[in-house]
């Protein structure tokens, strides 16, 4: 089904850019919300961004208020974090982005864009019962780095957003 309405899609997802973009059909309005990942690398932010551009996606809203995940007591009370749980809530942006499935890879050894959780595709050939888990949390350190971006590092982003650019949570 195609909705037709404006929406903001942020870093933290649980759908990836070209499903919501799909979803939200041509022509409809549509901004990213970046969790600006580590500066290093780069490349998982360009990536991001050029994912965004190419599905229609017109603003780029950056979050600077959320450089680590917040303290979530309900969380805690049930032992589960969304971000390092591997069924994909607010990382299957991660999950589904060729540059961190490639890195992946290579640190790894197996391949998480291959199979449903558990069953990933081994650099040896044969098959691994490895989980998300992993790269679930190795995602959301990428995007909750644990320090802030600076003024001088946006010339960054600009160079490589040729949209309009809103800061939040200053």
């Amino acid at each position: 089904m195609v909705y037709q309405t404006s929406v903001t899609h942020a870093t933290a997802s649980s759908t990836s850019i070209e499903g919501v973009a799909a979803a939200n059909g041509a022509g409809a309005p549509r901004w990213y919300q970046l969790y600006w990942p580590s500066r290093e690398p780069d490349d998982i932010t360009i990536s991001l961004l050029k994912r965004a551009k190419t599905t229609g996606y017109t603003a780029l809203f950056v979050t600077l208020d959320t450089y680590v995940l917040g303290w979530r007591p309900s969380d805690l009370d049930i032992g589960y974090n969304p971000f390092i749980h591997p069924d994909h809530i607010g990382v299957e942006i991660g999950l589904t982005g060729p540059v961190f499935q490639k890195q992946f890879k290579e640190k790894h050894g197996y391949d998480i864009s291959s199979g449903p959780s558990g069953v990933y595709q081994s650099s040896q050939g044969g098959t691994t019962g490895a989980s998300l888990g992993p790269a679930a949390r190795e995602w959301a350190k990428l995007v909750f780095p644990g320090h802030s971006h600076s003024w001088e590092e946006v010339e960054f982003l600009k160079k490589h957003w040729d949209g309009p650019i809103v800061f939040k949570g200053m």
